[in-house]
């Protein structure tokens, strides 16, 4: 809150943007995950209250889905005891199967979208969705998972309406 209090009046003057990193736990509870998921959820809702208070300002909300940092890398190896085992046994087997996200993946969108973020997006709690599809290579002795660019499907979780891929194809790769 202090960081956005003191970028406000330069935030203003040049009509600028703040992207804020939010979480599904922002929207599902998790086993002792309260005070995260509550403070996640309440930055969702200062974006809607920039966007409501500070009309030069646009601000987002984005869930980046499940992103393989330190704090994953955490909850793997030093808090699964003190979760529900079948949230545990879920970002175990996200890492194990190789499904979580590269920090680059959603970190590009994000990067885009706080340069030529649309106002339209303003107050918005989007969520980042990442689909990689299996295609066979010529070498057909070989199969490969592989994305094609980044194919995007935004939903705007809290209006519970979607935003079609076509408006926001200047933010993908």
């Amino acid at each position: 809150m202090a960081f956005v209090r003191a970028a406000i009046p330069e935030l203003r003057k040049t009509h600028g943007r703040i992207i804020f990193t939010s979480s599904g736990a922002a929207m599902g509870a998790y086993s002792t995950w309260g005070a995260y998921g509550a403070a996640k959820a309440a930055m969702n809702h200062l974006a809607m209250t920039l966007e409501a208070e500070e009309p030069l300002i646009t601000s987002i909300s984005i869930r980046p889905g499940v992103v393989d940092t330190q704090m994953q890398q955490a909850i793997r190896e030093v808090h699964l005891g003190e979760m529900d085992k079948k949230d545990a046994e879920k970002f175990k087997s996200l890492h194990k199967e190789g499904g979580l996200l590269r920090p680059e993946q959603p970190g590009h969108v994000m990067a885009k979208l706080a340069v030529d973020g649309p106002k339209e997006l303003s107050g918005k709690f989007l969520r980042y969705v990442y689909r990689v599809f299996r295609a066979r290579e010529r070498d057909t002795k070989r199969r490969h998972m592989f994305a094609i660019g980044f194919f995007f499907h935004w939903r705007l979780l809290l209006t519970c309406s979607s935003w079609n891929a076509p408006e926001l194809a200047q933010f993908q790769d």
